[in-house]
C-alpha cells in the first residue's frame, strides 16, 4: 500500500477526488457528482477569530460581544480572510447568509496562511475548531459563529468507480478511527440526521 497525504480546500479536493488524483478524501459536504460516493462522517462547529488585540478593538466597537457567540452579520463588518468560493467553507457561510464586504475581504487558498496571517493581526477568519493548533489557540480570541452555532459537515468521500480494496479499508477504517477519536475529545460531533 503507498499512502500520501494531501492537504487543501475541499474545493480543490473535490476536484482532485473527481480527476482520479485521489481515492480518499475529507472534505466538507460537496456539491454531488455521480463521480464522487460520500458518507457522512462528523459536524464541526464553526468559530470566529482574531488575534487577541484585534478582537478586543471589534469588540469596543460593538461588533461582536465580549461573550457568547458572534453573529454571522459581523463577518459584513470585519476585515476579513476566508478561502474562494469555491469551497465548501466559503459556501456553507454564504448559505448562512455572511455577506463579506469584498472591500475587506482576503481570498486565501491555504490554511496555514489564513492562521498565519490572522496571528498577525491582518484580519478575522471562520474555521471549525479542528483547523487551528494549539498554538493557534493562544494567541486568539474565539467566537461559535450564529445562534446555534454554525456547524458544517465533514463526508468521507471516494470516488465512485473506485473498487473496495483491503487498502481502502484500513485507510477509511483510520480515519473513522481519528474522527472518533476527536469527537470523544469534543473537537467535532457524530453527524446530526438531517
Amino acid at each position: 500500500m503507498h499512502v500520501k497525504l494531501v492537504d487543501g480546500f475541499s474545493g480543490f479536493v473535490s476536484q482532485w477526488l473527481q480527476e482520479g488524483r485521489l481515492d480518499i478524501a475529507v472534505l466538507y459536504a460537496a456539491r454531488r457528482s455521480p463521480a464522487i460516493s460520500a458518507e457522512p462522517l462528523a459536524d464541526e462547529e464553526l468559530f470566529l477569530f482574531a488575534s487577541r488585540d484585534v478582537a478586543r478593538r471589534a469588540i469596543r466597537q460593538g461588533i461582536v460581544p465580549a461573550r457568547g457567540s458572534a453573529p454571522i452579520e459581523a463577518i459584513s463588518r470585519l476585515d476579513i480572510i476566508l478561502p474562494g468560493r469555491e469551497h465548501g467553507l466559503r459556501r456553507a457561510l454564504q448559505r448562512a447568509g455572511a455577506r463579506p464586504d469584498p472591500g475587506r475581504l482576503l481570498e486565501v487558498e491555504s490554511l496555514a496562511a489564513i492562521r498565519a496571517l490572522v496571528r498577525q493581526k491582518a484580519a478575522w477568519s471562520v474555521l471549525p475548531r479542528a483547523g487551528l493548533t494549539a498554538d493557534d489557540s493562544a494567541g486568539l480570541m474565539m467566537w461559535p459563529l450564529g445562534d446555534p452555532p454554525m456547524r458544517v459537515r465533514l463526508m468521507l468521500a471516494f470516488g465512485a468507480n473506485r473498487p473496495i480494496t483491503p487498502a481502502f479499508r484500513a485507510v477509511t477504517g483510520f480515519l473513522k478511527k481519528e474522527v472518533a477519536r476527536l469527537q470523544h475529545r469534543q473537537v467535532m460531533s457524530p453527524p446530526a440526521p438531517h
